[in-house]
């Protein structure tokens, strides 16, 4: 515009200009002069032409330039909009990562309470813990465990062998007090592990059951071991004191008992003159009574002297089979009576055996007693023997009777017990026979188990070592 209206200025210049000087000179100069006027108006126009373009060029590049810092100045504008949105989504994060990180510290603050009072609580156990970690070391034991197995402070961290499922022998390096122990049971998972210490060097000696347990978390990891022992001293010394009282008790039936049934015996014998048939059947009811009795009075005797280290063996080379045949041969007629079957099954040349064949001959009467009594009429009994590796001979007394409730297994053993279902069948028995019979199969150097499942019938397996190096 301004371009414009300098051009109209200069053309009316030069328009004065020619009109004054045609005014004044001749022709001639009039036409150079206009010639020359011309010109300049025609290269004017040309100029102003030129500057008119470059003018509409520079304003097309200009209108061009502001699209693209409008297009730029839009593009910031939604980016500064973005960064906004996403700066107070952060804002929002970050509040919730301090609200996180607050419950987080509060969480770890109630966690580390709650191990610290677990810990004071296994601290103030009067029964002894040994834990060790994930690489079998020791990582804490309670102060029992220092004030009554000795163990100390530089104790911790001490790496402790695995062999035999963590058995307390492995421990000797760091309990300090003398002791003595034997494992009672071993979980078939070899995850756990019952055994029975006792510290000799005190007065009187303490006493312990020690459970070895495996310790995962929830998802069933491997966390490390424990050594959880229970302070038995006080069960055992009721325990000798109610064996004391059962012996001395049995000794005192024993004498009367065979006393009543000699002369019994005698009056059945008609050594005191002729019975009538009433007569002889109250004799011979009083007399097996008797025998029950003086069966009992044994079995307690036996059982006064296993847990007094006094039942006595007798160790020599016997015949298994012959001892077998020998027990069912005398429990024939009862044999008869319940209307069964007894089949013996043994392999030739079956080696003789070193052992107290009268303890054995007690084992194997318990055992087949039991079935006798609880199988069913006609029912048939399978006595197996066979070779169990070299070293072993494996007993089965397999019958098909009332079988054993499940949850009465893990009891068939102590002292005084008797399946709840056989209570009902048999009223007879002292329920001492299998905790005898186990104690003679493991003093031989074997192992018995039970396999049964009520309703279905019950199989007794044991096994007897064919020479037994501890008894030789």
């Amino acid at each position: 515009m301004i371009i414009l209206i300098s051009s109209l200025l200069s053309f009316i210049a030069i328009g004065i200009l020619y009109f004054l000087h045609f005014s004044h000179s001749t022709l001639g100069e009039n036409v150079i002069f206009g010639v020359t006027l011309f010109v300049l108006v025609v290269l004017q126009a040309i100029s102003f032409l030129r500057k008119e373009n470059k003018l509409k060029k520079g304003s097309e590049k200009t209108t061009e330039e502001l699209v693209r810092l409008d297009d730029a100045a839009k593009l910031l504008i939604r980016r500064d909009w973005e960064l906004n949105s996403v700066n107070q989504k952060l804002d929002t994060k970050v509040d919730e990562l301090k609200k996180g990180e607050e419950s987080l510290r509060e969480a770890y603050a109630e966690i580390e309470e709650e191990q610290l009072k677990t810990v004071a609580i296994l601290s103030n156990l009067t029964d002894p813990i040994i834990v060790l970690d994930d690489h079998d070391c020791v990582k804490f034991f309670n102060n029992a465990a220092r004030d009554i197995l000795g163990l100390s402070f530089s104790d911790i961290k001490t790496k402790i062998s695995n062999k035999n499922n963590f058995s307390l022998e492995n421990f000797k390096r760091i309990i300090k007090k003398d002791f003595v122990f034997k494992i009672i049971e071993e979980s078939k998972d070899s995850k756990g592990m019952e055994e029975e210490i006792e510290l000799t060097d005190t007065n009187p000696n303490k006493t312990f059951k020690v459970i070895t347990e495996t310790v995962l978390d929830q998802k069933g990891e491997n966390l490390g071991m424990m050594k959880i022992f229970y302070d038995l001293t006080r069960e055992k010394m009721v325990d000798r004191m109610k064996s004391e009282f059962i012996s001395v008790a049995a000794h005192q039936f024993r004498t009367p008992l065979s006393a009543i049934k000699w002369v019994i015996q005698m009056i059945l014998d008609e050594d005191a003159g002729k019975l009538n048939q009433d007569q002889r059947k109250l004799l011979e009811k009083g007399f097996e009574s008797n025998e029950r009795m003086i069966t009992l009075v044994n079995d307690l005797l036996d059982v006064s002297r296993i847990e007094e280290g006094q039942f006595n063996y007798n160790f020599r080379e016997q015949c298994l089979l012959e001892i077998i045949n020998g027990v069912v041969n005398k429990m024939a007629e009862e044999i008869r009576y319940r209307h069964l079957e007894v089949k013996i099954d043994a392999p030739k040349g079956l080696p003789k055996l070193r052992i107290d064949k009268e303890k054995i001959e007690i084992a194997i009467q318990n055992l087949l007693d039991n079935a006798v009594k609880y199988s069913l009429e006609n029912g048939i009994i399978n006595i197996k023997v066979s070779m169990e590796g070299e070293n072993f001979v494996k007993v089965s007394i397999k019958d098909n009777g009332v079988g054993v409730p499940k949850e009465s297994k893990h009891k068939l053993f102590t002292k005084f017990y008797r399946a709840t279902n056989v209570v009902k069948l048999e009223t007879d028995g002292t329920g001492l026979g299998l905790f005898i019979t186990k104690n003679i199969i493991e003093r031989h150097g074997g192992k018995i188990f039970i396999e049964s499942e009520e309703g279905n019938g019950t199989e007794v397996v044991f096994t007897l070592m064919i020479t037994n190096p501890a008894n030789i």
